[in-house]
């Protein structure tokens, strides 16, 4: 076994779910997303994330050896932070937080807000964003930061989350997004938005 797999598993323990042909690891907390980041560096392997909602080809494989994959889809769930604002994971899927989310059954929060969007997503997305108040991140090196989102910046060019947002995870690992109001959100789209 070589030693790169061993620190793996010394680091990431019962959240390294496959080993071969490639590490994957689906931490729970940011804090083991840093630390097998760290790991990657040290090694000079790259790293590939993804999502509960990427959706990769059955046949998919990485066609590079030295590559550690990441998938966020266990940094889910949503939680109270008083009486008017909220966090969730990247893995929260987005009926959990939007009361008439359904359409978007199996999406995630994070890869909703990193992707590249269109149309009827892209003015949801834009709805969403005026509600954000941080996105926490992973940047390259492993380092934990916190984006003041849009709503909370002075200027319409300050917000470090617009970094991040529509940028398909090129900018850092999405660990925690903060809302300003409690969930669900309910959103309407007009109708315009929708043609």
């Amino acid at each position: 076994m070589n030693s790169a797999i061993l620190d793996l598993e010394n680091a990431a323990g019962t959240s390294l779910i496959q080993r071969e042909p490639y590490p994957v690891i689906a931490p729970n907390r940011w804090e083991l997303i840093a630390e097998i980041i760290r790991i990657a560096l040290s090694r000079q392997q790259k790293v590939l994330v993804f999502g509960s909602g990427s959706s990769f080809d059955t046949q998919f494989a990485l066609l590079r050896d030295n590559v550690i994959a990441i998938t966020t889809s266990k940094l889910a769930g949503v939680t109270a932070q008083g009486n008017s604002s909220f966090a969730a994971g990247p893995g929260t899927l987005l009926p959990e937080i939007i009361s008439n989310g359904d359409f978007y059954a199996g999406r995630t929060l994070g890869g909703f807000l990193a992707s590249n969007l269109a149309g009827c997503e892209r003015e949801l997305r834009r709805i969403l964003r005026q509600h954000l108040s941080a996105i926490e991140i992973i940047d390259g090196s492993g380092g934990m930061r916190r984006l003041p989102a849009p709503s909370q910046s002075t200027t319409a060019y300050s917000s470090g989350a617009e970094q991040i947002i529509g940028s398909n995870g090129r900018s850092g690992i999405i660990t925690r997004i903060e809302f300003s109001l409690k969930p669900p959100i309910r959103i309407e789209l007009d109708r315009k938005s929708v043609v």
